[in-house]
């Protein structure tokens, strides 16, 4: 399986978990990555804002975080791991609540938007890439929801 949902929470229903699981597996096959692994780490608050501190300097909960490793094959049929997602339940779970869409759909939006950081494309960097982030954000999500995946109103508003 090309995906893999670590959680260490407990809250995250079985169904929830494979849901995400078959939109990113979904993603990956169509994505052009075939035989790569991608894995997706759902954490409380205290866990995001540790590994937000860390690696990015700030000392501030967020909602994901992309940790890219390798976006190309090393050899021919070697596996590889393209990544790590990592996101905050609790803070999914919230957005979800005010926007009126299950934490499931919103954890699966913010797995979209850590792929589409882990492959390469910086929104924070110019307004150029911000487009071209966001065009690439609607195209995946759209493409969910045409597969049944998940339930997206078009908004990329969190």
């Amino acid at each position: 399986m090309p995906v893999s949902i670590h959680a260490s929470l407990r809250s995250l229903p079985p169904r929830a978990r494979a849901r995400l699981s078959q939109a990113m597996d979904h993603l990956l096959e169509h994505g052009k990555k075939i035989g790569g692994h991608l894995e997706i780490e759902l954490v409380g608050k205290g866990r995001i804002r540790s590994l937000n501190r860390k690696y990015r300097r700030k000392d501030k909960i967020t909602d994901v975080l992309s940790f890219p490793l390798h976006w190309r094959p090393p050899h021919r049929g070697a596996p590889w791991l393209i990544g790590s997602v990592v996101i905050a339940w609790p803070v999914a779970a919230a957005q979800a609540k005010r926007a009126r869409r299950t934490g499931i759909d919103q954890a699966i939006r913010l797995a979209v938007h850590g792929w589409v950081h882990l492959s390469g494309i910086d929104h924070e960097q110019s307004r150029a890439d911000r487009i071209r982030f966001e065009k690439r954000e609607k195209i995946i999500l759209a493409r969910l929801r045409r597969k049944g995946l998940i339930k997206w109103d078009g908004s990329l508003q969190f």
